[in-house]
């Protein structure tokens, strides 16, 4: 048993594709003066569904199906090495429509730690899993999300709270600790900073997080 990819949208291949050559255009055109070389060959990795559990969703308990799928994140190896990602969104139709961001940093690398724990659990040498991205922003939390029979959550690196990075958690325990972070925002439903961001303090104070899909990674 392992762990099973989702079928990506069709047209994956080309976004994830053009998200990389843009994003290597723009780095290498600001280095041109200073004589910069031919950008590295880089690979994208078979993408990630993508999962949102809003502040309320949390707070509640309201579980796993309550989450709202907002896209897909392909990981960019050069060589063995992940080093970006690519968000993108699908249509209606299934097929991969357009990117949203491309990404560096500490959560790439983290994403991909994540997996590698998941690919040596007895859960997953015994039953196949569907690995997923879940985030829930307001309590600042990432984890892969083992989509099977029993499903297990691994929070990534920083993981809020008592949640420890790369620990399995089954879902019951991980609402419980989860519930017990959004129960500090209650009162503040302004968009929290995700760890290493500086918190924008000219923002509406009425602004809701549940009304607005975040960025699915934190730029490096």
């Amino acid at each position: 048993m392992s762990l099973i990819l989702s079928k990506s949208p069709a047209g994956t291949a080309e976004v994830v594709t053009q998200a990389v050559q843009r994003a290597h255009r723009a780095k290498f055109s600001r280095r041109s003066a200073l004589g910069g070389g031919t950008p590295a060959v880089v690979t994208p990795v078979a993408p990630l569904p993508v999962y949102l559990l809003g502040l309320k969703q949390v707070t509640n308990s309201l579980g796993l199906a309550s989450a709202r799928s907002v896209g897909w994140q392909s990981l960019i190896l050069q060589g063995k090495n992940p080093v970006a990602a690519v968000d993108f969104d699908s249509d209606t139709s299934g097929n991969a429509s357009k990117s949203k961001s491309y990404s560096q940093g500490a959560q790439v690398g983290s994403v991909a730690a994540a997996l590698a724990v998941a690919e040596a659990l007895p859960q997953v040498a015994a039953a196949n899993y569907e690995p997923r991205l879940l985030q829930a922003p307001a309590i600042n939390l990432l984890a892969l999300w083992l989509h099977g029979a029993q499903d297990v959550l691994i929070p990534l690196d920083p993981a809020p709270g008592t949640f420890k990075p790369y620990v399995t958690y089954e879902p019951k325990l991980f609402f419980e600790l989860a519930a017990k972070l959004a129960t500090h925002h209650l009162f503040d439903d302004r968009p929290q900073p995700l760890a290493g961001e500086k918190p924008d303090l000219t923002q509406n104070p009425d602004h809701n997080p549940d009304d607005e899909e975040p960025p699915l990674s934190a730029a490096g």
